[in-house]
């Protein structure tokens, strides 16, 4: 009789849904690790890391967060990922934190970009979208414009129709000079 409990037993155990949890960071962020995009965000020549900290894939947000207690997170909606990187401008004492996120959509790839002023995260342009058909290794989506230090030179994807296309329409790539906002 014990060994019919025992085989119950095992196939109990054996059936149950095992989940690893990674462990919640404590609130006060001073845990996060010195990983993630270094930069100087700030302005203040103090290296400051940014990290992918949450992604809500129910609610479709990611959550970026820094590895200062006073600095607070940016939450970007409609996102399912983000890669972060630098940004700098010359004239400018400060990084900025360039992200590309991840959306449900996968033809197209959004971007942000934030500078810390006046105690907060600020977006001096606003967001935009390439789609990924204008996507290539060597396309840089955002950069200073050479002529003008109060502009920007961003790429973007609009849709054409095309008559001779298959679809009847084609994504073309954009480039526009873009000011920042102050």
């Amino acid at each position: 009789m014990k060994w019919p409990f025992l085989l119950l037993l095992l196939l109990f155990l054996g059936c149950k849904e095992h989940k690893t949890k990674t462990p919640p960071l404590p609130p006060d962020r001073t845990a996060l690790p010195k990983a993630g995009l270094a930069g100087d965000y700030l302005g203040t020549t103090d290296t400051l890391h940014a990290i992918v900290k949450a992604i809500d894939s129910s609610g479709q947000t990611t959550t970026i967060a820094f590895d200062d207690a006073e600095i607070p997170e940016i939450v970007l909606p409609e996102s399912l990922r983000a890669k972060l990187m630098l940004f700098k401008l010359r004239n400018s004492p400060k990084d900025l934190l360039l992200v590309n996120t991840i959306l449900a959509d996968t033809n197209f790839n959004e971007y942000y970009l934030f500078i810390w002023r006046d105690s907060m995260w600020q977006q001096p342009v606003n967001r935009f979208y390439i789609h990924k058909g204008n996507m290539s290794d060597t396309l840089t989506p955002i950069m200073a414009d050479p002529q003008d230090s109060t502009q920007l030179l961003r790429y973007y994807s609009v849709f054409d129709m095309d008559p001779k296309s298959e679809n009847k329409y084609k994504w073309r790539l954009m480039r526009e000079h873009v000011r920042m906002k102050n």
